[in-house]
């Protein structure tokens, strides 16, 4: 039996539950700060009247019988009126305590007194009940809370349990028989060496997480356990006292939160990766858009200053030819970027209506023709024989086969272009087919992507075939190439017959 002075020494007004002592008749000898703060506040319970303790008296009077340890669960409503869980009903208006009793000596008298423990369980118990979808558990409060008061004596490895929602009752139990019974068995051995390591280092509180057996809820669960020294006046180690908490809602609903976060950590990663090939793309455009630029600009300087030193017209209008060409391949980069722009930021206009494609296609011929003629190579147009009209926008669909062409010149140094077209899968394909240099098919649809040039002496800022994909979609078409290294390309856009 504990003395009376060893209780109060032991942080008696500190901890932030409420305990009491009384006599045999119910009055109270002593009690702590927090049981002043929490009964005075409650207009229910006037801490004068002591309702709540004088309504304690036929379980204190059990307890006396008894003589030991004793732990309960009771109910009190604001009438004062303490009511066994087992008989009530449902929780409305009601507040619920969990209590632990034991008999103490009083170190001055030596009258045996009785001291209480006694936590509010009302919001705890509440949670529980609205969650719950069988309300018949809370027939009994400690079949709903999943946590459960542990004894652990190290010197004879014995364990108390007491309490859970399966309502243990265990005093004096061997350490590996109730382990064994409840614990996961890919835990048992953890849950042995954790009585095992804290038998040994009994100074400080121990703590694990085992899965425990509910036979109430037929799972396995995830306990939290934790284990405190208890030391007597003098210092002494007297046993560990703790608990165990079901921790299962609690951990998947802090893995549910890691995978949120893990997902957005993950997304994010991947942005700032897009970001910095991005940036590394836009750096690398900006080189080369540099290098482009300075070409043609450099040769409009040059030829604009020998324009003032000939005397013949024909030199002159050949060195404006010079500078109209090196104009022309300067507007052609800088209209190539602000297209590109234009796509981000979702301001492109597009003028859908019925085109006749064998106009279009011949309209593209003809206006590549001149272009052929400097060129060692042969441009070649093939019509569909009937009629073939498609809603689309005629001034982007013209834009992307002048890409698809400008292309095949860059990459085509002797051979032919070929210029198509046929009807398919409810809607047109656009061919241009060339005998260039040719694509490693690994790279056919990287081609597509924004800056990418994949020969690095070829004038430009690797946005044009970008721009036909996004141009093609969205038209609702889509772009493609089949290719192989050395044996020229065919680069290929389908759009819908009808918008």
């Amino acid at each position: 039996m504990r003395v009376l002075d060893d209780i109060i020494r032991n942080n008696f007004d500190e901890i932030h539950i409420v305990q009491i002592v009384c006599d045999d008749d119910c009055n109270i000898v002593r009690y702590n700060k927090y049981a002043k703060e929490s009964f005075e506040e409650k207009s229910s319970f006037p801490l004068e009247q002591l309702p709540l303790y004088k309504a304690l008296s036929p379980k204190l009077l059990n307890a006396m019988k008894i003589k030991k340890h004793t732990y309960d669960a009771f109910f009190v409503n604001y009438k004062s009126e303490v009511t066994n869980i087992r008989r009530l009903s449902d929780v409305d208006g009601c507040r619920a305590y969990y209590a632990e009793y034991e008999p103490v000596i009083d170190g001055e008298t030596g009258k045996v007194l009785h001291y209480f423990l006694i936590k509010d369980a009302t919001d705890y118990v509440g949670t529980v009940y609205e969650k719950s979808i069988d309300s018949a558990k809370f027939r009994d409060l400690m079949s709903t809370v999943g946590m459960a008061h542990i004894d652990f004596m190290p010197q004879e490895m014995m364990l108390d349990i007491v309490g859970g929602r399966d309502g243990h009752n265990a005093v004096g139990v061997s350490l590996k028989d109730p382990l064994r019974n409840i614990v996961h068995p890919d835990d048992l051995q953890r849950g042995l060496s954790y009585f095992k390591r804290a038998a040994k280092s009994t100074d400080k509180p121990h703590s694990t997480m085992l899965r425990i057996y509910s036979q109430t809820l037929k799972e396995y669960r995830e306990f939290a356990f934790k284990l405190f020294p208890v030391k007597d006046v003098d210092g002494a180690f007297l046993k560990f006292s703790g608990y165990c908490v079901d921790m299962t809602e609690r951990l998947s609903e802090i893995k549910r939160h890691d995978i949120k976060k893990n997902a957005s950590i993950n997304r994010l990663r991947k942005e700032k990766k897009d970001i910095e090939d991005t940036k590394s793309r836009m750096d690398e455009m900006i080189s080369m858009m540099g290098h482009d630029l300075r070409s043609p600009l450099n040769s409009i300087l040059g030829f604009s200053e020998m324009m003032t030193t000939v005397d013949s017209r024909e030199e002159r209008e050949e060195l404006f030819g010079f500078i109209k060409k090196g104009v022309e391949q300067m507007s052609l980069l800088v209209n190539d970027i602000l297209e590109s722009s234009r796509l981000d930021a979702g301001t492109m206009k597009y003028n859908v209506r019925s085109i006749d494609v064998k106009e279009v296609m011949s309209d593209v011929y003809s206006a590549h023709l001149p272009i052929f003629k400097d060129l060692k190579i042969d441009l070649h147009l093939s019509l569909p024989e009937t009629e073939l009209t498609i809603e689309t926008d005629k001034m982007r669909l013209i834009e992307i086969l002048n890409n698809y062409l400008s292309n095949a010149i860059k990459y085509t140094h002797e051979g032919s272009v070929s210029l198509s077209c046929h009807e398919e899968d409810d809607g047109c394909y656009f061919h241009v087919k060339d005998t260039g240099v040719g694509i490693a098919k690994k790279d056919c649809d990287r081609v597509f992507d924004r800056y990418e040039m994949l020969g690095s002496d070829v004038p430009g800022t690797g946005l044009g075939l970008f721009i036909c994909k996004e141009l093609a979609i969205a038209l609702g078409g889509k772009v493609g190439c089949t290719s192989d290294k050395g044996h020229g390309s065919d680069f290929w856009l389908w759009l819908p017959s009808k918008s």
